[in-house]
């Protein structure tokens, strides 16, 4: 048998094979992020927060509400999408 058709035995079988975008499972993979996304673990985990831009005292159960309210009633705060991403590292270390 000659050498390229070897390597190219070799590297067919290396190519990890491709996910049908309708069968994939978003953030499956256990690495940990702070990307806001509906269906991101650390956004669906309940935390009580308080809104830092609301006068009003309302209490959210999760950060995607949170993040849903800042992107909705707040878009023209600066940088509320970081203030929401830090808190999701937040959660991520433990201390929230």
């Amino acid at each position: 048998m000659s050498t390229t058709i070897k390597n190219k035995r070799v590297r067919e079988n290396s190519v990890p094979k491709k996910i049908a975008f309708q069968d994939r499972i978003p953030f499956s993979n256990n690495k940990k992020s702070n990307l806001p996304s509906s269906h991101n673990p650390i956004y669906q985990r309940e935390v009580r927060i308080r809104c830092k831009y609301c006068n009003r005292s309302r209490i959210f159960d999760g950060l995607w509400q949170y993040y849903k309210h800042c992107n909705h009633n707040h878009e023209t705060e600066t940088k509320y999408k970081e203030h929401v991403m830090s808190l999701a590292d937040l959660v991520i270390g433990g201390t929230l």
